[in-house]
């Protein structure tokens, strides 16, 4: 039975977040909705998100993963410093 729900879960679907089109987890994706409604203020939501984040806390499997990802912001911050201007 959990190969099933790991094989289901972790199957990748295409969403579009921003306007943009990407490739993500049906897991992913639940939590994401799951998180647009907590933010809206439900709080069912947000209880069933307390339960995932324990649940993946204590997964024996569970491993950090860093993730790094290129946006404006991050492109602002690695850009070099514009000269002052001594007028």
């Amino acid at each position: 039975m959990l190969a099933i729900l790991d094989r289901l879960l972790l199957r990748k679907l295409r969403s579009v977040f921003n306007g943009k089109e990407r490739e993500i987890t049906a897991l992913e994706a639940i939590i994401h909705q799951l998180m647009q409604k907590e933010a809206a203020g439900d709080g069912r939501a947000s209880r069933v998100l307390l339960k995932y984040e324990d649940l993946a806390r204590n997964s024996p499997e569970a491993a950090p993963q860093i993730a790094f990802v290129d946006s404006d912001y991050t492109d602002a911050l690695t850009a070099p410093a514009a000269e002052p201007d001594n007028a």
